[in-house]
């Protein structure tokens, strides 16, 4: 993610989401992004401030994120660990 620009690669990288010109507003807890694609797709990035573990590695994360796409809701970190 760029100021400009919003990509996630999921599903193992099977399915591709890009949009340009996310906006942003600030939340009680963080941040939320909305972005919506060429193809009229939208997404929500949910940007917490709030301590995260990886499932997988357990590594801590700064941030928890939330990704709405379509009905979709993906759950994980962010920032650096």
């Amino acid at each position: 993610m760029t100021n400009d620009a919003l990509s996630l690669s999921y599903q193992y990288g099977e399915k591709q989401f890009q949009a340009t010109n996310p906006q942003l507003e600030h939340t009680t807890k963080g941040y939320r992004y909305t972005a919506v694609s060429s193809e009229g797709e939208k997404l929500i990035l949910y940007i917490d401030d709030q301590n995260c573990t990886d499932s997988m590695s357990g590594m801590p994360y700064p941030y928890t994120a939330t990704v709405i796409i379509g009905n979709q809701t993906l759950e994980g970190c962010g920032g650096d660990p």
